[in-house]
């Protein structure tokens, strides 16, 4: 029982990393005061340049989601709903961003024990997250594992929450201006 507690948890927390990086890719905007600087810029140099923020360290990289998960933390015991699996589930998601470097770089730089969790598909390999890196880079938004994006992107699950979105308060997902339009190069 408690396997199978550990693997939803995993799924959730891979979900919820995939909600995040769908908010910001389809939503965030450079012009906002501080999400703007904090997320989405460094989202957009990643998308133009995606192996750049494998060279910045796991607190460079990490530092929001490590508040954010403290707050999850704060809530959860403030509510008294602190369990293991809330634990389990912060753990995840602050190391998101790490796992998700770890798609960007090869079995030499992540060494063999990252690069054999990636093989067992219990981490997102290379090859499955490059999918979300090619054109148009509307899909595979959840990094941590590769279990859930085939699930999502098959439902369409991100064009419904777009459209939802659309029809609620009339605002589009924001162009990435590092999709190459057919025809067309891309000089970055």
């Amino acid at each position: 029982m408690v396997v199978l507690e550990v693997i939803i948890t995993l799924l959730v927390a891979d979900f919820i990393s995939g909600l995040f990086h769908w908010l910001e890719d389809a939503f965030g905007r450079e012009e906002w005061p501080i999400t703007g600087r904090l997320v989405t810029q460094p989202n957009i140099l990643h998308h133009h340049n995606p192996r750049y923020f494998t060279r910045h360290g796991w607190f460079h990289s990490s530092w929001l989601l490590l508040c954010l998960g403290l707050l999850v933390l704060l809530c959860a015991w403030l509510s008294g709903f602190l369990t293991w699996h809330v634990w389990l589930f912060v753990a995840l998601g602050v190391n998101a961003n790490q796992i998700h470097k770890w798609a960007h770089r090869s079995p030499v730089e992540n060494g063999p024990i990252i690069t054999f969790l990636q093989r067992i598909w219990l981490l997102q390999t290379p090859r499955h997250h490059a999918q979300h890196h090619t054109d148009p880079k509307n899909s595979h938004y959840c990094v941590l594992t590769g279990f859930v994006n085939p699930i999502l992107d098959t439902i369409r699950l991100w064009d419904a929450l777009e459209a939802v979105i659309w029809s609620v308060f009339r605002v589009r997902r924001r162009t990435d201006n590092s999709v190459v339009v057919a025809g067309e190069t891309f000089s970055g």
